[in-house]
């Protein structure tokens, strides 16, 4: 007879702090084991609890300073380099910043191109978890406005997602077309003759999320310059999510993912076959803000 403990979902609330939505959210997000169909008396094993400590304290490393912030992806990337027991061990040492940073730095596939715009399903490979940037909506009860959002009709859905979706307050208008894409639209960066100019192909996506953080050569900050160009152009070409798949009316949604605790990368309406391009975005900037400039 087995003697692990397992936890009601509000046993889970009361010990970590995070609320039951949120709990939810990161079993379908992939950074819990599923417990199948869930229900008043589902049972969470012991994992569900240690795992959902690590995250917290990962929080609270990021709010202190000690850790920049982590996107849902970098944060499953180290809890599958742990089991149970790893995970139990770096909780007793009180989260060493140092190792945690080694475990998001873990090398990992790349991530899969972006599919290109057809009319046929998708008949690839199923991925092997959820996608962290889920274009679902949050439930049917929607937050309560930010006061510094200057009247805009937010919800965030859940807001210790460190992924999360935006709504915007105006509904989409129906003589609204997608803008012409040229060299300089407004939502893009300027470019210099010479640079990363139109992408060869969507799928040719380059991934700096599996470049060395501290090793760079005397050329790597005009290279980052020359990837974030790239990268840039190829998420504004993208088609954005399909408007027909939501209800008429139904406000704009934005994807946010946190490059620090201030600075967010903001994409509207991104397919979830996209995540990956976004996410190779976030880890670019996300390295230029750890790389420090050269003094000469």
């Amino acid at each position: 007879m087995s003697t692990q403990r397992s936890y009601a979902l509000s046993e889970l609330v009361e010990h970590t702090g995070f609320d039951r939505r949120t709990i939810v959210y990161y079993i379908q997000s992939g950074l819990l084991p599923k417990v199948g169909r869930r229900g008043p008396h589902t049972r969470y094993p012991d994992e569900c609890l240690s795992r959902l400590l690590f995250i917290k304290g990962v929080r609270e490393l990021q709010a202190g300073g000690q850790l920049l912030t982590a996107t849902l992806a970098e944060i499953r990337r180290a809890l599958s380099a742990l089991d149970t027991q790893g995970i139990r061990d770096i909780l007793d040492r009180g989260l060493p910043s140092a190792e945690i940073e080694r475990l998001f730095a873990v090398p990992t596939a790349p991530d899969p191109a972006p599919a290109e715009p057809s009319g046929n399903a998708h008949t690839g490979p199923a991925p092997t978890g959820p996608s962290p940037l889920r274009t679902e909506a949050p439930a049917s009860r929607s937050e309560p406005a930010s006061p510094s959002s200057g009247g805009d009709k937010r919800s965030y859905g859940l807001a210790d997602a460190s992924i999360r979706q935006r709504f915007a307050a105006e509904r989409p208008s129906a003589a609204s077309a997608e803008p012409v894409h040229e060299d300089t639209h407004p939502r893009l960066p300027v470019l210099q003759p010479g640079s990363a100019g139109m992408p060869a192909s969507a799928g040719s996506t380059p991934d700096p999320g599996n470049m060395p953080g501290g090793t760079e050569s005397p050329d790597a900050s005009g290279d980052e310059h020359t990837d974030l160009g790239h990268l840039l152009r190829q998420l504004e070409l993208r088609p954005t999510l399909n408007p027909r798949r939501s209800p008429p009316g139904a406000p704009e949604q934005w994807t946010e993912i946190p490059i620090t605790s201030r600075v967010w990368l903001s994409v509207r309406g991104l397919p979830e076959e996209d995540a990956g391009l976004a996410e190779a975005l976030a880890r670019l900037l996300k390295r230029a803000l750890r790389s420090r400039p050269s003094t000469t």
